[in-house]
């Protein structure tokens, strides 16, 4: 029986190894899409990736785990999209938040759809104590996020620079929260960009970009 913990057993090292998590992960990525949060188990993702369970369990002990890692490395790849949009030359200052805010919740309303039922569980079994603190998941790329945010702020907004930090992270901080309870509504994709597109204008007006 796996034990119950939400950390891969070993970080890969070697080219092979790396190999090997990505080929489980994009495995259980398919899994997710294609049977969703009732189809998704250690079982089901050791065959689509065409590898024992033992095997995969040598890099993730549960499909919570598994889950874990997804959503890490969403986060990963949505920080160097939001770097990316921040960085682009063709955009102005108020395109960038609205393609951000249209982006996320968009993005958000897939991750709720396709991983929420498993994360519910994942959250039960950390309100028990179980595994101990849990942490923030990705507190180093928050971190970054909230730094590059506050360089944009610093940037475009007409408000004094000492409050840079304060509107980077009112922005993070309504965009994440705004987007998570859109997500959970049962709206259209136009409905969900215009939620969007509404919060980006407000935040804009807000900081003065």
């Amino acid at each position: 029986m796996p034990e119950r913990s939400f950390e891969p057993r070993k970080q890969p090292r070697q080219e092979r190894s790396r190999k090997m998590r990505d080929r489980i992960l994009d495995a259980a990525f398919r899994v997710l899409s294609e049977e969703g949060a009732l189809g998704f188990t250690t079982t089901r993702v050791a065959e689509e990736a065409r590898i024992s369970v033992g095997s995969l369990y040598q890099y993730f002990p549960n499909k919570h785990a598994l889950v874990i890692a997804l959503h890490r490395d969403a986060i990963r790849r949505g920080l160097a999209h939001v770097e990316s949009v921040l960085d682009d030359p063709g955009l102005q200052p108020r395109e960038k938040i609205a393609g951000l805010a249209a982006w996320f919740f968009a993005t958000e309303s897939t991750e709720v759809r396709e991983l929420g039922p498993l994360f519910d569980d994942v959250n039960v079994f950390l309100q028990r104590g179980d595994d101990g603190p849990a942490g923030h998941l990705a507190d180093d790329v928050g971190n970054d996020m909230c730094g590059r945010f506050t360089r944009f702020v610093e940037e475009t907004s007409r408000q004094p620079a000492a409050d840079a930090a304060f509107g980077a992270e009112l922005l993070m901080t309504t965009l994440e929260a705004v987007g998570k309870s859109i997500a959970a509504r049962p709206l259209t994709a136009e409905e969900r960009r215009r939620w969007a597109l509404s919060t980006a204008a407000m935040l804009c007006d807000y900081l003065k970009i």
